[in-house]
């Protein structure tokens, strides 16, 4: 299969764009990694998902409503992790 690439040297929109970004993160003296927010953010994100998981499946909870409640957090963090912390790392 032949691999798809785009000439960035030569596009005088992308130079522009990255010109703009580089000088963003330079004037307000921000990593363009990320800071320690990001990664606490994420690590509570992820680390949320099995235990949501765990308490569902080992510790059943006798009332539906109990367990309606923690499917639904269930979902939302994996939206949330499909979302902030897919696109962060994009």
């Amino acid at each position: 299969m032949q691999k798809v690439t785009f000439d960035t040297k030569q596009n005088s929109f992308f130079n522009s764009i990255k010109e703009k970004v580089d000088r963003y993160f330079s004037e307000r003296q921000i990593a363009p990694t990320g800071n320690s927010k990001l990664y606490v953010k994420s690590i509570i994100q992820v680390l949320a998902a099995p235990v949501l998981y765990a308490i569902l499946v080992f510790f059943t909870p006798s009332s539906y409503w109990i367990s309606f409640l923690l499917c639904s957090l269930l979902g939302m963090n994996l939206a949330i992790i499909g979302f902030n912390v897919m696109h962060e790392g994009g």
